[in-house]
């Protein structure tokens, strides 16, 4: 990074149970990166779960989102110990960010960025640049939604990612065999980021950024990521 930059952070202190819940509202609030400090934790010690931002968002907003997510993952708000802001010094913390994640295994997926090294065996490797989409395979409804993926014959189908974030879960129907992907997503971002990992694992001739014609989509896959009014 250069110059006088700095970015904006909030460190949320919750219970583990409330994690997911505390990133869906970063992942609203339109963080440009997330982060959960589980390290050396025990399941009953509270988490700390950051969220980065060019622009410091509204404290009321936040609560609001934070509220409203517990809500939705069925946590009480009691799972929230403390909320707080900081500035973040002009220093690279996505590459510092990107130094500790490491590939994750989910079913016959293996999901890692493009920097490591990687033994594939019988599994199936997707390459996902950890960037500013949602969409690593560390999320638990990215990983249900790609279990599911692989337990159903896609062979030949045609596929709706809605909400595409990363890229992800097309980027596996497209590996287990599915003919064609569309991918929406409303978020610029995602659209760079989804066509991005598609070309890295080559797939990207088969997928598109457009709404399929009527009834010729087969199957429908929806990570929720954001809460709907």
């Amino acid at each position: 990074m250069k110059g006088e930059e700095k970015w904006y952070a909030i460190d949320v202190q919750a219970s583990a149970v409330a994690g997911e819940a505390v990133e869906a509202a970063f992942n609203i609030l339109e963080a440009i990166g997330t982060e959960i400090d589980t390290l050396r934790k025990t399941p009953d010690e509270f988490i700390t779960v950051t969220g980065y931002f060019n622009e410091p968002p509204e404290t009321e907003l936040v609560q609001e989102y934070i509220n409203e997510s517990l809500q939705i993952y069925g946590v009480s708000g009691t799972a929230i110990r403390s909320v707080t802001d900081r500035e973040v010094e002009n220093e690279d913390w996505l590459a510092e960010w990107k130094r500790h994640w490491k590939p994750t295994t989910v079913g016959k997926f293996i999901i890692a960025p493009p920097w490591s090294e990687v033994i594939a065996g019988d599994k199936i490797v997707i390459r996902i640049e950890p960037n500013m989409a949602f969409g690593t395979g560390t999320h638990a409804t990215t990983a249900l939604c790609l279990t599911w993926l692989e337990s159903n014959n896609l062979t030949g189908r045609v596929l709706v990612d809605y909400g595409c974030g990363s890229g992800i879960l097309g980027i596996a129907a497209l590996k287990l065999g599915a003919q064609r992907v569309h991918a929406i997503d409303i978020d610029p971002q995602a659209q760079t980021a989804t066509r991005s990992n598609a070309a890295r694992n080559g797939v990207s001739h088969r997928l598109t950024f457009d709404l399929p014609s009527p009834g010729t989509a087969d199957v429908l896959v929806d990570t929720v990521t954001r809460l709907l009014s």
